[in-house]
């Protein structure tokens, strides 16, 4: 379950929380800047457009990926 919350000292607590309802240490938080830089990672494209590359979140839909046919035909 991934789960977003406003500030750092918010996630923490989060984290605390779920950890001792589950009676161990098992979740973490990652800040904002981490989760983007090496959590979501990022993948080339080629835009079927303008045939140009570019850069999107491996995580992105297909619905949001300008290198799909489905990005297109919405």
């Amino acid at each position: 379950m991934l789960k977003s919350y406003r500030d750092e000292a918010s996630a923490k607590r989060g984290r605390t929380c779920m950890n001792r309802n589950a009676g161990a240490v098992k979740y973490a938080y990652a800040s904002g800047e981490d989760y983007r830089n090496n959590v979501v990672g990022m993948k080339t494209v080629t835009n079927l457009l303008t045939g140009k590359d570019m850069q999107i979140p491996t995580n992105t839909p297909s619905s949001c990926d300008p290198s799909s046919e489905l990005y297109w035909s919405m």
